[in-house]
């Protein structure tokens, strides 16, 4: 009994010392940077301070691939060259909304 308490406490201690880490994963936000920041100072409380304002603040990975993608097309309207598209992904939902549509639809008597 008062091992597994034991246990239970320090999995507790690592759930809460590790909350700058978990909610950058959460948010896609500096996750390295904040992993690195929480596992080494994080047992300061400016670290894990620092590591928690990280964890909410910065760019997700989706928003700094559309900022590349933009200034890679500002640099080439710069250069004169035809801007570059973006790859655009099926979104599956369309596909199936696609097929149901066309089950559906009212055909014309002939």
């Amino acid at each position: 009994m008062i091992e597994s308490l034991g246990v239970f406490l320090v999995l507790l201690g690592l759930g809460i010392y590790m909350i700058p880490t978990i909610i950058a994963l959460i948010t896609k936000k500096n996750i390295v940077i904040v992993a690195i920041l929480n596992i080494f100072l994080g047992w300061t409380l400016i670290g894990f301070v620092i590591a928690l304002v990280f964890a909410f603040s910065g760019k997700t990975t989706k928003e700094k691939d559309l900022d590349s993608r933009l200034k890679e097309a500002q640099l080439a309207q710069l250069e004169g060259r035809p801007i570059p598209k973006a790859p655009l992904k099926e979104n599956p939902m369309d596909e199936l909304a696609r097929k149901t549509h066309a089950n559906y639809a009212v055909k014309p008597k002939k």
